[in-house]
């Protein structure tokens, strides 16, 4: 058994939970607000559980991990603990008992379909959920360190365009957008306006009524965030749009029922 010490918002958490062993636990110590705020990251909201490592096998652990990022971040090496941060990577030499960074490169273990089960999904039939992100990763945009990309209005326009093209007249008239978004100002900014659409709606949701949104619709269209790529597996096989690549960094390989939309990101 390993600690994994989660970071990050729910879609980075989502990948280290995935690529831990069915038998490690986890500790949300680096999800505190006081913790965040000593270290200058985003306080995300939380919205799925994850199952806890008893406190004193923590304690030991963050002394133990602090141990090791002083070895990984001077000499390059780590004992006990296994680290893939943005700038410090390191396997563990003695014993794995720590894991701590985002692993969205790992091979998916675990499977994530029982976490759904935390979240209701809001039905609706009709919708179609689009997700929108601006907030941080729009002030990473303007400040020059956006190595994901920003998707513009054609990627979401031509999406649901392509949606709506698969719907005959005689299948459902009642056909509505909800975009949902941490930047409500961003995302009426792109003006995403698809012929045959006129319900077009912009809602800032907290987290957890976010997941329950874009679970329940009838189509998802999906941002280049981790949140949005989680979201598509939570769907389980439900229709999805994403964009080619995911991310301009990389592609991420989607469930068979998401079509792609190839994004030229500048």
């Amino acid at each position: 058994m390993a600690i994994v010490y989660l970071v990050g918002g729910t879609g980075n958490q989502l990948f280290q939970y995935a690529a831990s062993s069915s038998n490690d636990k986890f500790s949300n110590f680096f999800l505190k607000s006081f913790v965040r705020r000593r270290f200058g990251w985003t306080n995300h909201e939380e919205a799925i559980s994850f199952p806890g490592a008893p406190w004193y096998i923590q304690t030991l652990g963050i002394v133990l991990l602090s141990l090791d990022l002083i070895l990984a971040t001077k000499f390059g090496f780590s004992l006990f603990s296994r680290l893939d941060l943005r700038r410090v990577q390191a396997n563990a030499m003695i014993s794995e008992i720590n894991k701590f960074g985002y692993f969205q490169n790992d091979p998916q273990r675990r499977d994530i379909s029982h976490l759904a089960t935390q979240i209701s999904p809001d039905i609706h039939e009709g919708r179609i959920a689009v997700h929108v992100r601006g907030g941080d990763l729009l002030k990473i945009e303007h400040e020059g360190r956006n190595i994901y990309g920003m998707l513009n209005s054609d990627y979401f326009s031509d999406a649901l365009e392509e949606i709506y093209g698969e719907i005959t007249v005689g299948q459902r008239r009642d056909i509505a957008a909800m975009i949902i978004t941490d930047d409500p100002e961003y995302a009426s900014s792109l003006n995403i306006s698809p012929s045959g659409i006129s319900n077009v709606e912009i809602c800032q949701l907290s987290l957890r009524e976010t997941l329950s949104v874009a679970i329940g619709a009838d189509w998802f269209v999906a941002s280049n965030s981790t949140l949005s790529y989680w979201i598509i597996k939570l769907r389980d096989g439900k229709r999805c749009i994403a964009p080619k690549p995911f991310q301009k960094r990389c592609d991420f390989a989607m469930p068979s029922m998401t079509n792609r939309v190839l994004v030229n990101y500048k």
